[in-house]
């Protein structure tokens, strides 16, 4: 009878915390990156990471995390970097809306992954998205 009494409880305590997620730590933003042709000849991509933080309020911190990989065929689980780029709301010329362009010649790699990294200094919420992975090169 303890052992029913007892899973019962560890049941009832697993259902209520569950219900206490808090919904503080959304975040409403939008990010992808596109790839086009910049040299058809040689088949060479550019791409355009493309962001949307309007609708985040002021307490929030962004950061786009690049990483320019030096072994790109390891992808995301690449280990040979060069200096990583951050783009931050912090900065003076950071917009909540905007795109930025990267090609070879950007930072002298044929490849990139890149991640969101968003804190709320209010609420102490973070959000650091997986890593995505990008190729300058013919898939």
């Amino acid at each position: 009878m303890k052992k029913i009494v007892l899973i019962i409880a560890f049941i009832f305590f697993g259902v209520v915390n569950a219900q206490g997620v808090s919904k503080e730590c959304e975040f409403s933003y939008k990010t992808y990156s596109r790839n086009s042709i910049e040299d058809q000849s040689r088949n060479i991509y550019k791409s355009v990471l493309i962001w949307d933080f309007s609708k985040l309020g002021k307490s929030v911190d962004c950061k786009i995390e690049i990483v320019p990989i030096r072994d790109c065929f390891n992808h995301e689980n690449a280990v040979k970097f060069k200096e990583t780029v951050i783009l931050s709301s912090k900065d003076k010329n950071f917009k909540l809306k905007d795109t930025k362009e990267f090609g070879i010649s950007s930072y002298m790699t044929k490849c990139f992954k890149w991640r969101i990294i968003l804190v709320d200094t209010k609420t102490s919420c973070e959000k650091i998205t997986d890593w995505r992975f990008v190729s300058f090169l013919n898939k």
